[in-house]
């Protein structure tokens, strides 16, 4: 069963964006906004394997890729064609629910503005996991651009601590982190409570799903129906066994944190869980165990 239609009578009386009126601004029903090594791609191929929802196969990067979103914009006016190529044509499909993917769209006030203005309606997908195993793959995630020579070295620490430190100067520094922190921040990436406040400050929370990636891997059947309903369609059993091929390893870099590095990121992310414990009125699976 579908169910989109309630929110667009909720939003009815918002005044329309003359700007975007003049553009055919594709339906787009949901964006798995974030986080970045929660299992967004796992729950991309399982989205993706249900009969009535389309997903681009890969990731849109518009609304966060500031280059990209200015060239659609000619003297202030939204270009039709430009728009089209560089974003719309992904999105068009007569399946009854259109979906996207991107997950460094969570970390940046600026993105989600820029969502909320051209799809105020659409439904926000937050999958979270363990902060200090999100932190280990994308560590590993970064030696591995460095190595060939996707990311300039001088971005990457010499070591994981060093790198921590720089993460943890740069948030201390910074007057509004989710607005001026970069994508490259691993400690940000995995501070979920202020992402999460600053979601629902554009979308309200009946529009936001946080998904634990622990519950997908521990019973993907029950979490995917979760998801379905949220989304307003059926659970089918394609999703699950897509779901249960997992997400494939890159090559290359494959290190550990030593139980001192585990300990240290413990230190620093207790207060942001217990501050998403709450918001989400729950326990998160053993996130912060010794």
């Amino acid at each position: 069963m579908l169910g989109f239609g309630k929110s667009k009578e909720r939003h009815a009386s918002l005044p329309p964006d003359v700007r975007l009126a003049a553009v055919d601004i594709p339906r787009v029903d949901f964006q798995i906004v974030g986080a970045m090594k929660c299992g967004t791609t796992t729950l991309r191929r399982a989205l993706g394997a249900h009969p009535d929802i389309h997903m681009p196969p890969g990731e849109e990067h518009f609304f966060g890729n500031h280059r990209r979103y200015r060239s659609v914009w000619k003297n202030g006016v939204l270009d039709g064609a430009e728009f089209e190529k560089t974003y719309a044509a992904q999105f068009r499909s007569d399946k009854p629910v259109i979906g996207g993917k991107t997950p460094n769209y969570v970390i940046s006030t600026l993105t989600l503005e820029r969502i909320q203005r051209f799809h105020p309606e659409t439904r926000i997908v937050l999958m979270v996991r363990c902060p200090i195993d999100r932190a280990q793959s994308h560590w590993n995630h970064m030696l591995r651009q460095r190595n060939k020579g996707q990311r300039p070295a001088y971005l990457v620490g010499e070591t994981f601590e060093k790198h921590v430190e720089r993460d943890q100067l740069d948030l201390a520094q910074a007057r509004e982190p989710a607005a001026e922190i970069r994508g490259a921040n691993l400690l940000w990436r995995g501070m979920y409570a202020p992402q999460l406040e600053t979601l629902r400050h554009f979308f309200p929370p009946e529009q936001v799903f946080v998904g634990a990636v622990e519950d997908l891997r521990a019973d993907s059947t029950a979490f995917l129906t979760r998801l379905c309903d949220f989304l307003g369609v059926d659970f089918t059993p394609a999703m699950a066994e897509s779901a249960s091929t997992g997400e494939s390893r890159a090559p290359g870099h494959t290190e550990k944190l030593t139980p001192a590095q585990r300990a240290l990121l413990r230190d620093i992310y207790t207060r942001s869980v217990a501050d998403l414990e709450s918001m989400l009125g729950r326990k998160m699976p053993n996130w912060l165990r010794a």
